[in-house]
């Protein structure tokens, strides 16, 4: 309970705006008078671990994210908890896995034998070190929407290169 309040929490530091609002970090753009939001270059399959807390606004936040990450031309879907992805996982084909670091062996059990990469989402500073260590790639809920747009393509660009 408390990974998910601390995931869900962190969620929040995420500029979750209005498409029409310009927040830090973000390439929302006017292009010759029109407004522009993101896209993904490399659109991918994301299976996003988003534990629900019935009646939470970080709930609701962390599944804003989500629809952002699917208008940018992601196909997400979303699931309450790693303990799902096993089942998810034999329903459809998925490139990434965003799921919270403390569910790292669960998400590594469940993507095993698969081509699926796993992007751990760090919720605690002390986390960065050893997930710098142990993956190639992860995000820090402190990072903005830029930053899991940047990662996912990173992501799904060194899987097509495989």
């Amino acid at each position: 309970m408390r990974v998910t309040v601390i995931v869900l929490s962190a969620l929040t530091s995420l500029s979750l705006v209005a498409a029409e609002a310009h927040a830090c970090g973000e390439s929302l753009f006017r292009a010759g008078g029109v407004h522009r939001a993101q896209t993904a270059p490399l659109p991918g399959n994301v299976l996003f671990v988003v534990p629900s807390i019935e009646t939470n606004v970080l709930y609701v936040e962390a599944i804003a994210l989500a629809e952002r990450l699917d208008a940018a031309g992601h196909n997400v879907h979303v699931v309450q908890s790693a303990d799902s992805l096993g089942d998810e996982l034999h329903k459809a084909k998925y490139d990434v896995v965003l799921a919270a670091y403390d569910d790292r062996k669960i998400v590594a059990a469940e993507i095993a034998g698969t081509t699926t990469k796993y992007v751990p989402i760090v919720t605690e500073e002390r986390q960065k070190e050893s997930a710098a260590a142990s993956y190639e790639r992860y995000v820090s809920c402190a990072d903005d929407f830029t930053e899991f747009l940047r990662v996912i393509h990173r992501t799904l660009r060194a899987g097509a290169a495989a």
